[in-house]
């Protein structure tokens, strides 16, 4: 029993040390800490909504796509893949986190100043990158939704 236990525990070491070298090589998604990293984690209502209509346009799309400028790396909801009009980038903006003006039960505090800042300097950095930025916010995703995946179809065919 030993020896079987003693097995696993190596070949699992030999796993992790194997990640660690790939995450140290990997260029593409680079790890810098204090950056939320989300891209085999659970999408929120709003970024499914949005596969469901990258899906339905049959989109190529790659989630959570990491972008450096400097010593900025910002991550980015949707990159569209292949697109006629060059390359493209989704943001799907909770009408809550990024302060929908739109929400008239909102008044504004500092994390909405913080995630504003925040929004500002990735349309710089996807700009600098060669991105057109789309936006979308969670009230014209969801009221909207035909709309809005005309509007995706217009900017990315």
């Amino acid at each position: 029993m030993e020896n079987k236990q003693f097995k696993f525990q190596s070949a699992v070491l030999k796993l992790r040390k194997k990640y660690d070298e790939i995450k140290k090589t990997d260029q593409r998604f680079p790890r810098i800490s204090g950056i939320p990293y989300r891209k085999n984690k659970k999408r929120t209502s709003i970024e499914k909504l949005m596969i469901q209509i990258l899906n339905e346009l049959f989109l190529d799309y790659e989630v959570e796509v990491p972008l450096i400028f400097g010593n900025l790396i910002r991550i980015f909801d949707f990159e569209i893949k292949n697109s006629n009009r060059g390359k493209i980038i989704i943001e799907t903006d909770g009408d809550y986190w990024h302060f929908n003006k739109g929400n008239d039960k909102l008044s504004m505090n500092y994390m909405h100043l913080k995630n504003k800042k925040n929004d500002a300097m990735k349309n710089i950095i996807a700009k600098k990158h060669g991105y057109k930025v789309i936006r979308v916010w969670e009230k014209n995703l969801l009221e909207n939704y035909d709309e809005v995946k005309q509007m995706i179809l217009r900017e990315c065919i």
